[in-house]
C-alpha cells in the first residue's frame, strides 16, 4: 500500500510528515518555541564540545545545592528532562534510556544509530525529541525522534545559512540562556602535584549577578548542563 506524504517548505526548510496534514514547523521555529529569545545565536559561545565519552549522571537540587549521584554505571551523556520533570532522557552508545527518579530500574525506549545529541521535547505529551545526528568530521543536522516508535524524521537543514548555522552552534553548545538565569560550562585550571590540571567545572548565573558552582567537581570534567522544566534542579554528566 503507497503512503501518503506532505511536504512543507518553511524558512529554508524541508520537512516531510508522513500521513498528515497539519503545517509543520521548521527547524527555527522548533528551536525558538522551546527556548524563545533565549536562543539569539548572537549570544552563543560557540561550538563547545560535550562530553561525548560519557560519564556518570548527576544532579542539583537548587533549593539547598544538594548534589546526587544518580547512575552508577558510567557512559551516559546528553540527559533532558521529562516533559513532567519525573524522569530523564539520555543516551548511551546507541541506546535512548529513562532514567527514573523514583527508583525504579533504566528503562531502554529505542536504540538508534547516529544521535549526537538530544535536545528537548518539542511537544507536551512527551513523545517526540528533537535530536542532532552526524558528528564533527561531516556535520549534522537536526530531526525529530519518536520514542513510541523510534521513527526518526530528519529536518533539512541549510548549512549556508548563516542565521541556522549560528542556531546549530547554539545548539551543539552547552550554555543555555533562560530569562532569568544563565547555564553555563567554563574551563578551569588547577594545581596539583603533578602539575596543572585543566578541567570543565558548571556554573549558574542569576540576574542578580550571583554565581553558583553547580557541579563542584574540583579538577573533574563535568558537563551536558540541563535545567528542568521548574526551574528547581540541574542535571549534568561528571566524566568519572
Amino acid at each position: 500500500m503507497r503512503k501518503a506524504f506532505s511536504v512543507f517548505v518553511t524558512l529554508g526548510f524541508v520537512l516531510v510528515i508522513e500521513n498528515t496534514h497539519a503545517r509543520a514547523e521548521s527547524f527555527l521555529e522548533i528551536v525558538f518555541r522551546m527556548f524563545g529569545i533565549a536562543a539569539t545565536p548572537s549570544a552563543t559561545k560557540g561550538d563547545q564540545d560535550q562530553l561525548r565519552t560519557g560519564g556518570v549522571i548527576w544532579i542539583n537540587r537548587l533549593r539547598d545545592m544538594s548534589r546526587q549521584k544518580l547512575t552508577s554505571e558510567s557512559g551516559y551523556h546528553s540527559p533532558v528532562f521529562s516533559v513532567d520533570d519525573n524522569s530523564l532522557i539520555t543516551l548511551k552508545e546507541n541506546h535512548v534510556i529513562r532514567i527514573w527518579f523514583n527508583g525504579n530500574p533504566p528503562e531502554t525506549l529505542q536504540t538508534v544509530m547516529d544521535i549526537e545529541k538530544l535536545i528537548g521535547f518539542v511537544d507536551k505529551q512527551g513523545n517526540t525529541l528533537l535530536v542532532l545526528r552526524g558528528a564533527k568530521n561531516r556535520g549534522y543536522t537536526p530531526a525529530l525522534l519518536n520514542l513510541r516508535d523510534g521513527r526518526l524524521v530528519e529536518m533539512t537543514y541549510d548549512n549556508t545559512s548563516l542565521r541556522e548555522q549560528q542556531m546549530m552552534s547554539y545548539l551543539l553548545g552547552q550554555d543555555r540562556r533562560y530569562s532569568n538565569l544563565t547555564v553555563s560550562v567554563d574551563d578551569k585550571v588547577k594545581e596539583s602535584l603533578t602539575g596543572k590540571i585543566q578541567f570543565s567545572e558548571i556554573y549558574l548565573r542569576k540576574a542578580d549577578g550571583s554565581i553558583l558552582d553547580i557541579s563542584g567537581s574540583d579538577g573533574v570534567d563535568c558537563g551536558d548542563p540541563q535545567l528542568s522544566n521548574d526551574q528547581s534542579r540541574i542535571v549534568y554528566i561528571r566524566g568519572e
